[in-house]
């Protein structure tokens, strides 16, 4: 693969992640035949430690091809889009490309694959030695599935037959936040295991009233979802008729609150939200 010149155009930011105070930890355990990975959520694990991998080769003169496996096909697609633009490529036109059923984005320079666990098993069916194949990254291994199972039972396998001649050797890594990786790395012969923190993010709690205000969402009176609308008419002349016919116990609804009341019960709301929120048609907020 060619050399990122400064890390990429995203360098600021990627030595800003946890995982990268793990870097040299992370290869030497990658240059062994196995290892387990627990980098924590928010760590950089599944976009980094593909990277180092091909950065290392890359400033070694080293060939490479790697296979990342990811349980989603929208997971393999979004985080192979992520890692070719922090190396400032395209995917597909460069060393970072993807494959899963019915797509594929890869060419001839293509080291660094991300693919989903159905497409690595088809390729073991054509390829049961995967030549060619320098190392196989198996991320979030703590979904628990049948295939999952199954590649993790198949590649450990292949790391006890003997390499074709003229091929290159296999490392297989497993990473995932929330593994056991006690017990993976028994499964694995006690292979070395690389844990580092993840990082947090701050969730702030947001209610209607307050996206109401954000937005400065106004309820024209003729939308579907407003009070005194055709369609507000007909959702309470079929909820009149289920309670007519008894298919609906509950018991009327109350009189929706006025502008005022709204503003009574949620001081901290602005007129606008409250006003939206008397327009508003309850039976249409789901």
């Amino acid at each position: 693969p060619p050399v990122v010149r400064g890390g990429g155009p995203h360098a600021a930011s990627r030595r800003a992640l946890p995982v990268y105070e793990a870097r040299s930890e992370l290869l030497a355990a990658l240059a062994q035949p196995s290892c387990i990975v627990e980098g924590e959520t928010g760590s950089g694990k599944t976009t980094q430690v593909p990277q180092y991998l091909l950065e290392a080769a890359a400033e070694a003169g080293d060939p490479v091809s790697i296979i990342c496996t990811q349980p989603r096909r929208i997971s393999a697609i979004s985080v192979a889009e992520r890692v070719a633009s922090e190396r400032g490529e395209r995917v597909g036109a460069g060393a970072v490309g993807y494959a899963v059923r019915g797509e594929s984005r890869q060419g001839a320079s293509t080291s660094l694959l991300f693919c989903t666990t159905g497409v690595l098993l088809r390729m073991l069916e054509d390829d049961p030695h995967l030549i060619g194949i320098s190392h196989v990254l198996v991320d979030e291994v703590h979904e628990r599935t049948v295939e999952g199972d199954f590649l993790l039972l198949t590649l450990r396998r292949l790391l006890a037959t003997p390499r074709p001649p003229h091929t290159p050797a296999l490392h297989v890594c497993l990473m995932s936040a929330t593994m056991e990786g006690e017990l993976l790395s028994n499964y694995y012969g006690r292979c070395p295991r690389v844990r580092f923190p993840g990082r947090a993010f701050p969730v702030a709690t947001l209610h209607l009233e307050d996206a109401l205000g954000l937005t400065r969402h106004v309820v024209r009176s003729g939308a579907d979802w407003a009070l005194g609308s055709r369609a507000a008419a007909k959702r309470a002349q079929r909820d009149e008729e289920r309670r007519a016919g008894g298919t609906d116990d509950a018991a009327p609804p109350p009189p929706p609150p006025s502008e005022a009341e709204w503003a009574r019960r949620l001081p901290h709301a602005g007129g606008g939200a409250c006003r939206a929120l008397a327009t508003l048609d309850p039976s249409a907020i789901d």
